[in-house]
């Protein structure tokens, strides 16, 4: 509420963001994706934003191939 979104996120480092987010090549969101929540979840939701339909199918299929 006081506008200081700039300085918020110069709090956050990589570290902490790594801990809440998967970002990266597709490529290797699929693999990180699998190695964090595999044994763990039997669906999810992406927010891919951005990504080409040849990367997001890419990592559709990685994803399936758990």
């Amino acid at each position: 509420k006081q506008g200081r979104v700039e300085e918020m996120a110069a709090l956050i480092d990589d570290t902490v963001f790594d801990a809440f987010v998967v970002s990266g090549a597709p490529d290797d969101v699929g693999r990180e994706l699998k190695r964090r929540y595999g044994n763990f979840i039997d669906r999810m939701t992406l927010s891919p934003e951005g990504l080409s339909e040849r990367s997001l199918g890419s990592l559709i299929e990685q994803l399936k191939s758990a």
